[in-house]
């Protein structure tokens, strides 16, 4: 129906991006009416490449919840790992996977929470405005007391 439609108010070339997830690049390209009126079936080509990453990342999940994937955990490194999930998954571009990402995290949460313990800390050993308004009520009152002899 789009195509049909596509077809018959095209008048000009028209110049459409394309994107390839295989190199990470726009690509443009002119397409013109004679482009859109060629005979013939319309067939999906990409969906064989992200069902080969499904089929990959599918493979994985299966061997490391096996046996096996226990006795090979010692060989397999977690970062070669990461970086082959962020390329097949495409979170590359989201760049949420990182060296070590998560100990640094925690240790800047853990900091925080020292701050946040000191101070609550200090605010308990300080007096309260209270407090400081009844030891000056207490120093004015025995100011004004005349001193005994």
């Amino acid at each position: 129906m789009m195509l049909e439609t596509a077809k018959r108010n095209l008048n000009l070339p028209e110049l459409a991006k394309v994107y390839d997830d295989d190199f990470g690049v726009q690509d443009f390209l002119s397409i013109t009416k004679e482009d859109l009126t060629a005979r013939g079936k319309i067939r999906p080509i990409g969906a064989r490449h992200y069902a080969a990453r499904a089929q990959l990342l599918q493979n994985i999940l299966g061997v490391f919840n096996s046996p096996i994937g226990q006795m090979i955990a010692p060989h397999v490194s977690p970062k070669h790992l990461a970086e082959m999930v962020e390329e097949y998954m495409g979170f590359d571009k989201y760049g949420f996977i990182k060296d070590n990402a998560a100990l640094f995290e925690a240790g800047e949460q853990e900091k925080i929470k020292m701050q946040i313990q000191q101070d609550l800390q200090s605010q308990q050993a300080a007096p309260s405005m209270e407090e400081q308004m009844v030891d000056q009520q207490i120093q004015q009152v025995e100011g004004q007391m005349p001193p005994e002899m």
